[in-house]
């Protein structure tokens, strides 16, 4: 059995013992009216009314509207609330949000006021927030809701505040009323100020306890190097059990526990040596004081533990992203309209390659110098995996400056591990807040992006494109102005930033060679009919003269991941050999 298969069936092994442990224990404690406290499974699965259909009921499953297959889910319930007493009986009650598709580019989001007694959950008041709302946190206080919004205002480029509404809300006869409202005012760090730096869990024969304070829908990244054998365990205590574990594995982008579980805990014992990346998200409205217990037990015979290995860099990169948009220079503006040429033209070696390779790729080289987009089988459509969260990141980028803003940090805190470590559930969190498949189907309209189909419901991964779409908006990253300075040195950034692991494909010879500046974000899975692996990226020379250029090579149905790996890495070095 293939290493990645072994893996996911381990792992799926676990996430059934970990859902049961969680349901058995999911309820937090009694209240003063002998009932149970409200738990997150409730309020993802309770029936809220509509504020798009009056008098009729949204009713969720696992957060999410039922909704007709193929189609996006209606309606879902934003990942952040508040617990405490709204209905003047020591219980504890909660505030969430419940987010409704409006049109391709709009949700209309309602505050939810949830009480909770002897009889159960139910719904006693809402109040509408607005369309396309960004939420920052949500209390509950002396009965009374809370709720800060970033508003949709331009960021003042010289204080660097932007606006915050604050509402406050209370629990009345005729449902929820608004007490007041105020601006004000908070500083927004830009994408360049962002740090992202996972800490790493370090073996521990005794149970280790680190104790984290997370913000608003914060999250603590964490990198566990685990060694076949070795055993694993850890737990989370907080408020309301409000931090969840997502865990998953970084070479072969094994989802061992996601969001969508709710868990609190978990144990495995590893069945291959890779880095996990470890993440623990607050779903509460406050900040959150979180235990972490933790438990790395090596396998019977000692063995080192593996160190995580560096991308390859004989010399320095830039100290930050700011110097990083400086040393890619900025090479065209707008939409560009690239020449056709084909494959041959930039590299013979490539093009004899490509016949001898099956089943399905397709490849696209830019060159902004020369103005040429070259490809071979550049427009079939392919399913693109991972590849996709360049999409993403570009799509939330777009609509902040669309809002007149910078990415706010919980945007940051998810494209960050989206792209330099493929975390799929980030990518599940900012595709769902985009509005889905039709949302950033729109956003690529408006952005002039073609070539691109995304998939119209949650799985992301089917989405399609070819490598003609891919390597242009991969350019346009890299060398235009497809979105704003400041977005454009996160987004390089991020892309030079990938771990090791996920730095094969269209980097082959660049990415050893010291010289040049790469930018890659691969995607892989396996399918009934093969594999899809693809990967794209930029390279950037060093040396005055010779040519910067996007890359990006397609490959579906592949018999295995490695071929596919060869079938793209057999086309981008002589590509890299020629281009040089």
């Amino acid at each position: 059995m293939p290493r990645t298969a072994r893996l996911l069936t381990a792992v799926l092994t676990v996430i059934v013992a970990v859902t049961v442990i969680v349901v058995a224990s999911g309820a937090c404690g009694d209240d003063e009216d002998g009932g149970q406290d409200l738990t997150w499974a409730q309020l993802r699965n309770l029936a809220y009314p509509s504020a798009l259909a009056e008098g009729e009921t949204v009713q969720l499953e696992d957060g999410f509207a039922a909704a007709k297959e193929g189609t996006m889910p209606t309606a879902r319930l934003v990942d952040v609330g508040a617990f405490g007493d709204l209905g003047g009986d020591d219980g504890i009650d909660a505030a969430v949000f419940l987010a409704e598709t409006v049109s391709d580019t709009q949700q209309v989001t309602t505050l939810m006021a949830v009480v909770h007694d002897r009889d159960g959950a139910s719904i006693e008041g809402s109040a509408e927030l607005g369309n396309d709302v960004a939420i920052r946190s949500v209390t509950i206080s002396d009965g009374v809701i809370a709720v800060d919004t970033l508003a949709a205002g331009s960021v003042d480029a010289v204080t660097g505040e932007a606006p915050v509404l604050t509402r406050r809300f209370e629990l009345e006869r005729s449902g929820l009323e608004m007490a007041d409202e105020i601006t004000g005012a908070v500083i927004v760090s830009a994408p360049e100020e962002f740090e992202y730096a996972p800490e790493i869990l370090d073996p521990a024969s005794e149970n280790a306890l680190l104790d984290v304070s997370l913000k608003p829908r914060g999250i603590a990244p964490f990198l566990v190097y685990g060694t076949e054998g070795e055993s694993f365990s850890i737990s989370l205590s907080s408020q309301h059990d409000s931090a969840v574990l997502s865990i998953q594995g970084l070479s072969d982008e094994s989802q061992a526990l996601s969001f969508r579980d709710y868990a609190t805990e978990f144990e495995t014992t590893f069945p291959t040596t890779q880095a996990y990346f470890v993440n623990v998200r607050s779903v509460l409205g406050s900040d959150l004081d979180v235990t972490i217990d933790y438990q790395l037990t090596a396998p019977p015979e000692p063995t080192a533990t593996p160190q995580p290995t560096p991308v390859p860099a004989p010399v320095a990169p830039p100290g930050t992203p700011g110097e990083l948009a400086l040393a890619i220079p900025q090479l065209f503006t707008g939409t560009p309209g690239f020449t056709d040429a084909a494959l041959g033209d930039v590299s013979s070696t490539a093009a004899a390659f490509v016949p001898g390779r099956a089943p399905l790729n397709g490849s696209a080289v830019v060159v902004p110098n020369d103005g040429f987009v070259y490809g071979e089988n550049a427009d079939q459509q392919m399913e693109t995996a991972s590849v996709i969260k360049v999409v993403v990141m570009t799509c939330v980028m777009a609509r902040a400056e669309q809002l007149g803003r910078l990415v706010s940090e919980w945007e940051l805190s998810l494209m960050w591990p989206m792209i330099t470590y493929s975390d799929n559930d980030a990518t599940d969190a900012l595709w769902s807040d985009l509005g889905g498949g039709p949302g950033v189907a729109s956003c690529l309209q408006a952005l002039g992006v073609g070539g691109i189909t995304p998939y119209n419901g949650p799985y992301w991964g089917t989405s399609t494109a070819s490598a003609r779409g891919m390597a242009t908006l991969m350019s346009r990253i890299a060398y235009g102005d497809i979105v704003n300075a400041e977005h454009r040195a996160a987004a390089l950034a991020m892309l030079v930033s990938v771990v090791a692991d996920q730095r094969w494909g269209v980097p082959a010879g660049a990415d050893t060679s010291g010289e040049e500046i790469v930018g890659v974000k691969d995607g892989w899975y396996p399918d009934d009919d093969g594999w899809r692996v693809n990967s794209v990226g930029f390279i950037t020379p060093l040396t005055p003269g010779q040519s910067p250029y996007a890359i990006a090579v397609m490959t579906n149905e592949q018999t295995t991941q490695e071929y596919g790996i060869a079938t793209i890495e057999g086309i981008a070095e002589p590509v890299w050999i020629d281009l040089r």
